[in-house]
């Protein structure tokens, strides 16, 4: 027995460890629907457990130990196929697509059929149909996507009664809902939103080892070219900027993190564009203060470019860490010398428009057709 246990306590250690590590809570927003979705498979992996451990402590106070042994085998294959069921059922209830079919359905019928009426042949089938409300009305973004293409054949948007609405302005603000909504109903792209939280972090944490090294290679860079002393001294300068960069990007990442928890995260359903300006103006602000500091990052692309050629020609010591920093702030002024001033969270493209007028006037034409019927002997 006591050799049994030797052997079963590592194991059963080990386990918990793991689920420990794979069920705790991580710390941040950013966080927020990966520990929100854990937490709840812990509690279903934990109640099927329990469950099985009951149905065994109910067999031996009531049965033998041959028939204990007996009914193990049907007793933790229940258990396993009620786990499973739970699984399925609780994917069912955090997915938001599927969540979003049968929400439409029931709440606004009228629109679930239009969707379908409003269909055309090669049409792919959306099925995630979040309200959005502007000035106190609500109304529906339908995509209809390509399902060869990545592009959309159609877009329409419906008021809660199915009635296409042709108004362009209004439009845009409803496709800003939309994109939103689905940023925070998706599970993938929060995952991939707190991976890039962190990875900036770790980059904050290189920038001032980076300039340091860079430093230590002023005497060398002199004798080469007096010239690449000063891109030295114009690279150093942006030290402080570089982290404002960085410090402003992880602050717009948490807060759309912080809004997605705020909304509901894989439950939303409705998205109110008074919510969407807030979140807008929010981003606006801090992209704004993070361009007013921009320009002598801009400026320094040119010194960054030759510190680096220069480097790498001369294979300089600690090139394996410099040339990747380099690139690093290269990509960085790059970037910013693109960055708009204007920001809204999406802004339809020529192709977009297209096919919102496209479809809407299709819709408009059934439309017509439909009344004209309906007022014909």
């Amino acid at each position: 027995m006591d050799q049994d246990l030797l052997i079963v306590s590592p194991i059963l250690a080990l386990l918990a460890y793991m689920g420990i590590r794979l069920f705790w809570p991580k710390r941040g927003v950013e966080h927020a629907y990966r520990n929100w979705m854990r937490k709840h498979g812990f509690f279903i992996i934990f109640g099927a457990i329990a469950w099985i451990f009951g149905v065994v402590a109910l067999a031996e106070l009531t049965l033998s130990d041959e028939l204990i042994l007996a009914y193990m085998g049907p007793i933790l294959m229940g258990g396993l196929l009620i786990s499973m069921i739970h699984v399925v059922v609780y994917g069912r209830w955090v997915n938001p697509v599927t969540k979003g079919t049968r929400w439409l359905r029931v709440r606004y019928p009228a629109v679930a059929r239009a969707i379908e009426r409003y269909e055309q042949e090669g049409d792919d089938r959306e099925v995630y149909h979040p309200a959005v409300v502007i000035d106190g009305q609500r109304y529906f973004s339908i995509y209809y996507p390509d399902p060869d293409e990545d592009r959309l054949r159609g877009i329409l948007i419906l008021d809660e009664n199915g009635r296409p609405i042709q108004d362009e302005a209004l439009m845009r603000k409803a496709l800003r809902c939309k994109y939103i909504a689905l940023e925070t109903v998706d599970y993938n792209n929060s995952a991939r939103r707190a991976k890039d939280i962190d990875e900036f972090r770790r980059a904050l944490k290189v920038i001032p080892r980076g300039m340091r090294l860079l430093e230590k290679l002023r005497p060398r860079l002199r004798e080469l070219n007096p010239r690449l002393e000063r891109d030295l001294e114009r690279v150093l300068a942006i030290h402080p900027a570089a982290e404002f960069f960085l410090e402003t990007t992880i602050a717009i990442s948490r807060a759309k993190a912080q809004w997605a928890k705020d909304h509901g995260l894989g439950r939303l359903t409705e998205v109110d564009y008074r919510d969407v300006l807030k979140l807008e103006e929010e981003i606006a602000r801090l992209r704004h203060a993070m361009l007013d500091q921009a320009e002598p990052i801009i400026n320094t692309l040119p010194a960054l470019k030759r510190l680096y050629n220069a480097i790498k020609r001369h294979k300089l010591p600690r090139r394996r860490l410099l040339l990747p920093f380099l690139e690093g702030l290269i990509i960085m002024a790059e970037g910013l010398k693109e960055e708009p001033r204007d920001y809204v969270l999406l802004d339809p493209g020529e192709d977009d428009l297209r096919a919102f007028r496209e479809r809407t006037q299709y819709a408009l034409e059934l439309e017509r057709k439909g009344r004209a019927a309906e007022a014909s002997p």
